[in-house]
């Protein structure tokens, strides 16, 4: 029988690229979606952790375990740094949003560019990066880009200008990396529309998240 798979959301936004990816990688997978809207907002107004956050993300994968998930994916990069916290409290698989992403980057590095559409997101995946590299044995260079303004006209329907935004970051960084990771799952909407006659790879949260789960439960 396939896996339940549940998704926590943050924003909506994230929800097309994570079912898009499953329908490339993993269609048998049944999945359900939780979203508190709230979240990301309320941690951008606070700017940092408070334990508020943790409990908070915690209840919404415990519930998600009584609901009868076999696995948990959590589609906010910005709560990957309390993620372990919530999975420890679980007998199920925890799934960060950008673990998979963060050591496909580092695998094919060592010139890293980071592409981020809301400023929450970037210093966990940073810090993320950076782990794994010291773990593998990697040294990395990290260029961040914060696509100013992308995140806030996906969220009022011009989903074009947010496409347009992440294309203009990608060219700006791609001649001095290795490869670029997308940093947010609403970013990955953009794939398609990137130019091909891009000399790196252009990594995707979604897609790399859910080439993991499907590894992990067809073994």
């Amino acid at each position: 029988m396939p896996p339940r798979i549940a998704l926590v959301h943050t924003t909506p936004a994230a929800m097309p690229p994570v079912h898009a990816a499953f329908r490339r990688h993993y269609p048998e997978a049944e999945r359900f979606d939780l979203l508190e809207s709230s979240l990301l907002p309320d941690l951008q107004q606070a700017k940092s952790f408070e334990p508020a956050f943790k409990r908070r993300i915690t209840e919404l994968i415990t519930y998600c375990e009584r609901a009868g998930a076999d696995a948990v994916l959590v589609t906010c990069s910005s709560y990957s740094p309390v993620t372990d916290l919530a999975a420890s409290m679980v007998a199920i698989p925890v799934f960060k949003a950008d673990e998979a992403l963060v050591q496909a980057a580092v695998a094919r590095g060592p010139r890293i560019g980071l592409l981020a559409t809301v400023p929450t997101a970037p210093a966990p995946a940073v810090a993320q990066l950076e782990d794994e590299a010291r773990r593998a044995g990697k040294p990395v260079a990290i260029s961040v880009r914060l696509c100013a303004g992308a995140y806030e006209a996906l969220m009022a329907g011009d989903g074009a200008r947010h496409d347009e935004l992440v294309v203009q970051g990608v060219r700006a960084v791609a001649p001095s990396v290795d490869v670029i990771a997308l940093a947010q799952y609403s970013m990955a909407r953009a794939m398609p529309v990137l130019p091909t006659n891009l000399e790196v790879e252009v990594l995707s949260a979604p897609d790399q998240a859910v080439q993991r789960i499907a590894e992990r439960f067809r073994g």
